[in-house]
């Protein structure tokens, strides 16, 4: 595995590269964040490559982990979207100690991270 250091004032962070990561993502969060509830967001056509892998992978690890699958393409980034993941992770009863993960790029990414 390959990993970069992203280096910024206050907000350093790796990235991680390599083959089947995503079939160990449970040890790799472990080292941050070692149990506990995870909300996954992303998009249909991630989805279907690999969230039953990650999912899988969190639930086999011992979190509390909860796939949410939107669907894929700019228009995501809505109001109605946002309001929908907030009312889930208030169901999951999410709190700021709670990890959530954004499975994807752009706007998922963005999505997420706002919501989060």
């Amino acid at each position: 595995m390959k990993v970069n250091h992203v280096n910024l004032a206050g907000s350093s962070y790796d990235i991680f590269i390599g083959q089947g990561i995503l079939h160990n993502v449970s040890s790799q969060i472990k080292t941050i964040y070692p149990t506990g509830k995870i909300a996954i967001v992303t998009d249909e056509n991630v989805n279907r490559l690999y969230g039953d892998t990650v999912v899988k992978n969190l639930l086999e690890g011992g979190f509390d982990a909860k796939l949410f699958v939107l669907p894929a393409g700019e228009e995501t980034k809505s109001i109605e979207n946002m309001g929908f993941l907030l009312s889930q992770f208030a169901q999951m009863s999410l709190t700021r100690a709670d990890m959530v993960i954004g499975l994807g790029g752009g706007v998922i990414g963005d999505l997420t991270g706002f919501v989060a």
